[in-house]
């Protein structure tokens, strides 16, 4: 029976190697298919632990494995099926450990009878007699051209592995390595017997399992070349597939014409798992190996709304991109064109956009989103006059931008002379057939009008938010989402909420609008404030003020009447600034202390919250006069004196705009 791998640690003392294989090398990558129309879904598969499991992956894969990790270098003319010498096979141990890298030398003496100092393989034999991974005979010969067995390979991936060494110091071998070997799982890999010739495909197998095997010191045996596993032994196939694999291509009709070579039976996968030519289907994202003729198709898409454009810090490429609240980073040269070059931003921003999720989980490609047979429910947040072009003619009509119950943007085209539809209006559209039919969804606009939302019961009247809700602002076509934690303690006004959906008196879906800051709104913090004005009124003094303002990392001159300034500013202060048809205001900030920082979340007393490029850092001096600096570097802060500054404004939800930290 085996043993678990709570038991491993009590094994290790005897030798005895609990190798942790998971399920299917790439099922880790495996998703299920996903239509254009889908969003944010979650990709997650649990991974267990045990070595039966090895034995779900396709032997085709292992072997991939093996010959892009480098292992089969000097075999590549080989069938599966050819036997392979002893000579042949020292040449795969050196490829197969830490030596893989080292620069062989030429012999200066002979080392068997049988192996002169000129043998075109006598290095290799060389390395591995020194290692301890073979052995000569005691007639002093070699047998170079003798086929491995079964017996060889096991008492080379004894010493590969570090077992070839006894607790006391000593070296195990001949009998002795052979028992140490049937103590490894690696041991059930191939049933035959110790005198079984071995093939290029058995030894592949057999090296595949002891890649993933732990070795001596308790780490995975591959990464000691390089391989990535995770904390289960799962080997990192995707990265390895990219990093050693021609640029993928996106699949366009015939997937086979789009191959260097005539695939080879039993070597298609998709998604980690073997498959058919017919599973193959258009944008696919597909990789192939030309030395063993394999092809490897993924067909994880993601489709939704490009809010930002993340470039690299010199702005000479794009890094990532933001859809539907989500980063993806980008994989691929044409993954990172299509959205922008040199600090220009290419792509549509706030458009509907389709990534294809290449091996690595990156990016790979990127679609503009051509609606075809679907059905949308959500809310119109926009509604443009629009020139459509037809194949004869131009035709004036209207685009209506539905936000769908995932934050995804959907595009409509419709009759210039219908106005029955307007901003705010819940509806569902069916596309069929070239044919779009839009139909109105009834609303319940006062569903939550005049009520507190209290975060810790997670209730707003006699309604309780899902722990899964997703809530979305789309104030002036734009939308943003909208976390529960930001919206404790916040009023709901009656205009408030455009859409939602129920499930047994949960809100699992919840459309609003007014709940977002302004887009053109700033924020600044008030380094120096000085009465500029007086004049004379009947109630007193009318008071014009001189403001100091740091913004965006510059100081800017402001001037502000006693109107404009909304409650009380002292040097150091942080504002809002928002400036529309009435003038330019200065609103206050409320202030959060933050506990602690992780990746990109913010903990602070009050909640949490999510830090993106848009929020301004500083860095506030004793004399209270401030600095930007970069979130990166706050991160290497003591963060005792940190604060976060959100707005604490009816109706709206309280959306962290600012970190300032305070030197002690």
């Amino acid at each position: 029976m085996r043993k678990s791998l709570k038991k491993y640690c009590e094994a290790t003392l005897s030798f005895k190697v609990k190798k942790v294989i998971a399920v299917g090398m790439a099922i880790f990558l495996a998703t299920a298919p996903v239509s254009l129309k889908a969003a944010e879904a979650t990709y997650e598969i649990e991974v267990t632990a045990t070595k039966e499991n090895s034995t779900k992956i396709p032997n085709t894969m292992k072997q991939d494995y093996v010959t892009m990790a480098g292992i089969m270098a000097g075999l590549g003319g080989k069938k599966d099926t050819d036997k392979i010498k002893r000579s042949e096979f020292a040449r795969l141990l050196k490829f197969a450990s830490s030596e893989k890298n080292k620069k062989m030398s030429k012999v200066k003496t002979s080392l068997y009878k049988d192996v002169s100092k000129n043998h075109v393989f006598a290095p290799y034999i060389q390395l591995a007699v020194k290692k301890g991974w073979m052995t000569g005979y005691v007639n002093g010969k070699f047998m170079p051209n003798k086929i491995v067995t079964y017996k060889e390979a096991a008492k080379a991936m004894v010493v590969l592995l570090g077992y070839g060494t006894k607790e006391n110091g000593s070296k195990r071998t001949g009998n002795e390595l052979m028992e140490q070997f049937y103590n490894l799982d690696i041991s059930d890999v191939l049933k035959v017997g110790e005198n079984h010739p071995m093939t290029k495909k058995e030894l592949s197998l057999l090296l595949y399992e002891a890649l993933a095997s732990k070795d001596g010191k308790g780490e995975y045996y591959g990464r000691n070349l390089g391989l990535t596993f995770d904390e289960e032994g799962v080997p990192d196939f995707g990265t390895l597939l990219v990093k050693k694999t021609p640029t993928p291509i996106v699949v366009s009709g015939d997937f086979k014409k789009q191959l260097p070579f005539t695939v080879k039976a039993g070597h298609i996968f998709k998604n980690g798992v073997s498959a058919s030519e017919n599973q193959i289907k258009d944008y696919d994202v597909l990789y192939y190996i030309s030395a063993t003729k394999s092809v490897y198709a993924y067909d994880k898409q993601i489709t939704g709304t490009l809010e930002q454009v993340n470039f690299n810090y010199s702005k000479t490429q794009v890094k990532s991109v933001v859809v539907s609240g989500t980063e993806y980073e980008l994989g691929t040269k044409n993954a990172r064109e299509y959205f922008g070059k040199n600090g220009t931003i290419i792509a549509g921003v706030g458009d509907e956009v389709t990534l294809l999720i290449g091996a690595d989980e990156k990016v790979a490609f990127a679609l503009d989103v051509i609606q075809k047979d679907t059905s949308v429910t959500g809310v119109i947040s926009e509604i443009k006059t629009k020139m459509s072009s037809t194949k004869d003619s131009y035709v004036l009509g209207r685009n209506m931008t539905v936000v769908d119950t995932k934050g995804v943007c959907h595009h409509f085209f419709y009759e210039y002379d219908n106005y029955q539809y307007q901003v705010g209006d819940a509806v569902e559209v069916v596309v069929k057939e070239g044919k779009t039919t839009i139909t109105k969804v009834t609303q319940k606009r006062g569903l939550l009008g005049q009520e507190i939302y209290h975060n810790n019961t997670r209730k707003i009247g006699t309604y309780t938010f899902s722990p899964n809700i997703r809530i979305y602002d789309i104030t002036e076509g734009q939308v943003e989402r909208i976390y529960s934690f930001e919206l404790d303690g916040v009023k709901f006004l009656s205009s408030t909420v455009t859409y939602y959906e129920l499930k047994e008196n949960e809100i699992t879906t919840l459309i609003v609008r007014d709940m977002m800051p302004g887009k053109e709104d700033v924020y600044g913090l008030v380094n120096d404030i000085q009465v500029k004005t007086s004049l004379p009124i009947e109630e007193g003094m009318e008071f014009t003020f001189m403001l100091t303002v740091m913004i965006n990392g510059k100081e800017e001159i402001m001037y502000a009447s006693q109107s404009e300034l909304f409650g009380s500013y002292t040097k150091g202060s942080p504002c809002r600034i928002q400036t529309d048809e009435r003038g330019t205001h200065f609103i206050p900030l409320a202030p959060s202390k933050v506990t602690s920082l992780d990746g990109n979340t913010v903990f602070t007393e009050k909640g949490k919250g999510y830090y993106n490029e848009a929020i301004p850092v500083y860095i506030q001096g004793k004399d209270r006069v401030s600095y930007k600096i970069s979130y990166s570097k706050l991160k290497n802060c003591d963060v005792s004196n940190l604060k976060a500054y959100y707005i604490d404004e009816l109706g709206k939800a309280k959306k962290m705009c600012m970190l300032v930290l305070s030197e002690s």
